[in-house]
């Protein structure tokens, strides 16, 4: 039997655990612990399995699988590298909620939710995280360590680059072409055909904005 270790224990790390124990997968795997740069993330929730230490200082011990769930993908990257530097395998989750097109492809490492929809031609990279009711549609391709929070709608042919985060109930129309690391905040809906890398949008339609 492996033992899952999820990396994070924020918010995403606890959803993430809640699908893990709902579901087990056959109970092929058990979670043995969170890993969390603040020790005390956990403090007031004391039914979940403690923290058993940092991400940058924990060492794989035998029979460990990892699953990722830090809400920023540039650490979800950085954080990626090192355990597969060590050797190290992440756990692939699909809830059994979810529909998965028989030709859609995910990368090592994602996490899909309940109710998610891949559909034909779907490919996700790595560490992709796709949470409740996000659909995304025919040929669609998303960049590794993607976050898409919940209801999001991706429609046909759009590329989403590396590291992009997607806020609740973001649209996409069809044929987009959204660069690396491209934020958008909750609600907003984009209709332009390419938005360049690091832009953060927000808005119907979305336009860029800047924050400092």
């Amino acid at each position: 039997m492996q033992n899952v270790v999820i990396i994070g224990a924020g918010s995403m790390g606890r959803i993430v655990y809640s699908y893990l124990i709902e579901k087990s997968q056959g109970g092929q795997h058990t979670v043995k612990g969170f890993l969390d740069a603040n020790l005390k993330a956990l403090k007031d929730y004391c039914s979940l399995p403690e923290i058993i230490g940092t991400p940058d200082d924990y060492l794989p011990e035998d029979n460990d699988v990892f699953v990722m769930a830090i809400a920023d993908p540039g650490v979800r990257k950085r954080l990626f590298n090192r355990f597969k530097q060590l050797k190290q395998s992440f756990l692939t989750f699909i809830h059994p909620l979810a529909y998965i097109a028989s030709s859609a492809e995910l990368g090592e490492g994602c996490v899909v939710g309940p109710f998610v929809n891949l559909a034909i031609n779907t490919r996700l990279g790595a560490c992709v995280f796709c949470n409740v009711y996000t659909s995304i549609g025919h040929d669609v391709e998303v960049g590794d360590f993607s976050i898409l929070y919940s209801h999001c709608s991706i429609n046909g042919f759009c590329r989403l680059g590396e590291g992009v985060l997607l806020g609740a109930h973001t649209v996409i129309v069809p044929e987009v072409d959204v660069g690396d690391y491209v934020r958008v905040m909750a609600g907003s809906s984009v209709l332009s055909a390419k938005v360049k890398s690091n832009a953060v949008l927000a808005g119907v339609p979305a336009e860029e904005i800047f924050i400092n």
